[in-house]
């Protein structure tokens, strides 16, 4: 969907910002929408921070695809 493209376009341009300007050791969460990018989105993130998870908070609707992923302890 429009939504997805979107939301990996975005996502791709805060992690190129996280790159350049985060401190070694920071953190990152990124809103996404789970679409035909999102294996891509993952593998941009592992690669930049040591650890990275899925995540959907309760108070999400069970019907909405949004998951956020937080990417912990950027490499150096």
């Amino acid at each position: 969907s429009v939504d997805c493209g979107r939301s990996f376009q975005l996502n791709e341009q805060v992690l190129k910002i996280a790159e350049k300007y985060l401190k070694p050791g920071g953190h990152v969460i990124l809103k996404a929408f789970p679409g035909s990018d999102h294996d891509e989105l993952l593998a941009l993130t592992k690669k930049l921070f040591k650890k990275f998870r899925i995540f959907k908070p309760k108070a999400v609707r069970k019907s909405s695809i949004e998951v956020y992923v937080v990417g912990s302890q950027k490499n150096d």
